[in-house]
């Protein structure tokens, strides 16, 4: 009995952490600059991406802003 009931909380458990580990939302100001920044980088404008995500980053620290600006850094081979 005491088995199943540990193998029955630990599933609970487990099924709820993954609930909880989804990521927060960015704030609205950075992530419109977030998008925008995602725009020029398509278009090729790296210096106008590099703007945008900078100043998202003043707004908030998300990581997928860090992510975006690295990815401009590696197309322009800006290892420094």
């Amino acid at each position: 009995m005491k088995k199943i009931f540990l193998i029955g909380f630990i599933l609970l458990f487990s099924f709820t952490a993954t609930l909880f580990s989804q990521d927060a939302e960015m704030n609205n100001d950075a992530a419109k600059l977030y998008n925008e920044g995602n725009k020029q980088m398509n278009a090729g404008n790296f210096a106008g991406a590099t703007e945008n995500y900078n100043k998202a980053l003043a707004i908030d620290k998300d990581y997928r802003i860090y992510y975006q600006l690295s990815a401009v850094y590696k197309k322009q081979r800006n290892f420094e």
